[in-house]
């Protein structure tokens, strides 16, 4: 009895040279996501994603002697609550590190009380580029952003299909989301000297889109981009058959999922996406694992918002890894920006460095086939071009 009561309580002790949630064997980190809100099922797909990473890192022996464990507080999409999930976090839970984080505004939140805990943030669900610029010294985002989305969506118009002046236009969400993607197609267009002829917003909510598509046609838009969600992207398309107009429609990654064409239906055959994670049938050989993986240790299936939260968990124990047995978090953020062109298996290639919190930049091309319901890849994964 004793030398069990022994063996319980150095297992508990911090690692020499060790932090807050590091022990000899084991390492506590924790996530804010929303579990019971607004975009509660991809919190839930977030979860379950980090999970089958962790399990199966876990059942190999963990990192450097470290198994994971990770304590995930549900927002609900409040920022009040995110800032509350943090604090618990670290000074009750006492977690070395937040993996995971859900939404834009929670997330921002978020940002003063991890840098006052000095609690590293590795992956957060936003495409936002709030998050990356200017940059924070503990916060790692590693999707690709809406600007960079837009400009890969531009890069494919001129190079690939070789509209050299196509006719452009932008409905987007009157928001940060909406403009951060205007401000990519802007930039992308400056850069090859093609003006917008025209941009029209809307409000979150919107249901009748017949304005919007009306000033696309008589403005002769002929490559209208979409910063636009499922349900927004659905309306739009279909508004534009029922009215017969045929653009070529280009979405970012926030609609290029099959939810789209499920609410779409036939109009949306054709549509353009930017895609930020494999498709389901991804021959590649780290989403063949990823696959494996979930089906041995997954509570969920396999999808884009699955894959992000494996994405999440597998940049951060690339952290672990490049750190070394001394796990501190000074070490560990010195660890991360020495990451370079790391290959996550699932999703974009990630860099990091001391001034750089944008570890993600590029995507890939994908069409809709509207009556299978699915996309189709149309080129690899690639970054914005800086030079016509």
């Amino acid at each position: 009895m004793v030398c069990i009561a022994a063996f319980l309580i150095l297992a508990a002790v911090p690692a020499i040279g060790g932090e807050q949630g590091v022990t000899e064997n084991s390492v506590k980190v924790g996530a804010t996501l929303d579990m019971t809100g607004p975009i509660a099922f991809v919190g839930k797909s977030l979860k379950d994603g980090m999970n089958v990473y962790f399990s199966s890192v876990n059942d190999e022996g963990g990192i450097h002697g470290r198994k994971i464990t990770q304590i995930v507080e549900d927002h609900g999409y409040k920022p009040s609550r995110a800032v509350a999930a943090v604090v618990k976090l670290s000074d009750r839970d006492q977690v070395f590190a937040v993996v995971g984080a859900a939404g834009a505004p929670t997330t921002l939140a978020m940002i003063p009380a991890l840098e006052k805990a000095g609690l590293p943030l590795v992956g957060i669900g936003s495409f936002s580029p709030k998050l990356a610029y200017p940059p924070k010294k503990l916060v790692f985002q590693v999707l690709t952003l809406y600007d960079d989305q837009m400009r890969i969506g531009l890069d494919y118009i001129v190079k690939d299909l070789g509209v050299k002046k196509p006719k452009l236009g932008m409905i987007y969400q009157g928001d940060d989301f909406g403009r951060d993607c205007l401000k990519g197609l802007e930039k992308q267009a400056k850069m090859y000297g093609i003006p917008i002829v025209a941009t029209v917003s809307y409000k979150r909510g919107t249901l009748d889109f017949n304005p919007q598509v009306v000033r696309m046609m008589k403005a002769g838009v002929e490559y209208c981009f979409l910063a636009t969600i499922y349900r927004e992207t659905a309306a739009v398309v279909k508004e534009a058959a029922k009215l017969g107009w045929k653009p070529t429609f280009i979405v970012s990654a926030a609609a290029a999922d099959r939810i789209t064409l499920k609410l779409s239906g036939p109009a949306a055959d054709g549509l353009l996406g930017v895609a930020c994670g494999e498709l389901p049938d991804s021959q590649r050989p780290g989403w063949k694992k990823y696959l494996e993986r979930t089906k041995k240790y997954g509570k969920g299936k396999p999808g884009f918002y699955h894959s992000v939260g494996y994405l999440f968990a597998t940049v951060f124990a690339e952290g672990l890894r490049l750190t070394g047995p001394d796990l501190t978090r000074e070490n560990f953020i010195k660890a991360m920006d020495g990451i370079k062109d790391f290959n996550t298996g699932v999703g974009p290639n990630i860099t990091f460095g001391p001034d750089l919190r944008a570890g993600a930049h590029s995507a890939f091309i994908v069409k809709a086939n509207g009556k299978e319901g699915r996309f189709e890849k149309l080129t690899d994964w690639r970054e914005p071009r800086d030079k016509p």
